[in-house]
């Protein structure tokens, strides 16, 4: 029934969640698997802004996980939806998910809901940088940090917001230095991302809003 439909249609636009990541090795949130049911809480945007030690945590752990997050490969349904696009039977792709698959998967038209954990955002000048080179950053700072922890895909340790639990011995996350800007020596560095408890821009809901507008059909994708 859905090829039927797919075949029959052109210019969709298909919304994409956590489940279609999932065969590539980044968990879901609410999945069986998923880091709810495993009790894992990521942190908030307002403990990220108020706490430095949350600061420290969060890129502590995501220092750690970022070589396994980062080679994650797209599933079958990354390209079998940009082959779709390909075919002109897709025209746009709305996703919640913050992993860049469907880019790695070679589609063209996607727009990030939920941001992107490819880059880093300073919330003092707006100035983005690269993830790859933020990581380049925390392990020259922190050479006693870099992982010799064995971590797979399927590590339950891995959180579906790109962090993982560090196996702690010595280490106290008070020792991990951030990253930082070059504007200012206090400038918070955010992942690019919306974290629990802060709002989508405006602009990007704006954009997803005009596209189910100009679409025919829209198709929701929960695998």
């Amino acid at each position: 029934m859905l090829r039927a439909f797919i075949r029959s249609k052109s210019g969709l636009a298909v919304i994409t969640g956590a489940g279609i990541s999932t065969e590539s090795g980044i968990p879901d949130y609410r999945g069986p698997k998923g880091s709810y049911r495993l009790g894992h809480k990521p942190v908030t945007y307002q403990e990220f802004l108020s706490n430095p030690i949350q600061r420290q945590r969060y890129w502590a752990r995501s220092m750690k996980a970022w070589p396994i997050f980062s080679e994650a490969r797209p599933s079958l349904p990354h390209i079998y939806l940009q082959k779709l696009e390909s075919l002109g039977k897709i025209h746009y792709l709305i996703t919640q998910n913050v992993d860049s698959l469907h880019h790695k998967a070679g589609s063209q038209n996607v727009l990030e809901l939920h941001g992107k954990l490819r880059e880093g955002i300073c919330l003092s000048c707006k100035g983005i940088r690269d993830r790859t080179d933020i990581q380049s950053e925390l392990e020259k700072k922190n050479p006693a940090w870099i992982s010799k922890d064995s971590y797979t895909h399927d590590d339950p340790s891995l959180r579906a917001d790109g962090d993982v639990e560090p196996q702690l011995q010595n280490q106290q996350y008070s020792t991990f230095l951030v990253p930082q800007c070059t504007c200012q020596s206090n400038a918070i560095m955010k992942p690019n991302v919306v974290l629990f408890g802060e709002n989508c821009a405006k602009l990007v809901v704006d954009e997803s809003f005009k596209i189910i507008s100009q679409v025919p059909q829209s198709l929701l994708s929960s695998h």
